[in-house]
């Protein structure tokens, strides 16, 4: 799955609740590629998704042009 920063909060957290479920479900290996992850601390506290690489544009801190690759475990 590719996400561009599609939407936060509530949106996004309900679109990764219904990802971790339906994975449930019928297993099946899930990676997600993330560009500007500004929801990433939801994502790593479901306790479900594992960080596995970075890719950064620019440097510094900020999450605008990284990119960051999941896998749901």
């Amino acid at each position: 799955m590719f996400l561009d920063n599609p939407f936060r909060g509530s949106v996004f957290a309900a679109a990764v609740d219904r990802l971790i479920a339906s994975a449930d479900r019928s297993p099946r290996p899930v990676t997600v590629v993330y560009f500007n992850p500004v929801e990433e601390a939801y994502l790593l506290g479901t306790g479900r998704f594992r960080h596995v690489r970075t890719v950064r544009r620019r440097s510094g801190d900020d999450v605008f042009g990284t990119t960051r690759v999941y896998v749901l475990t």
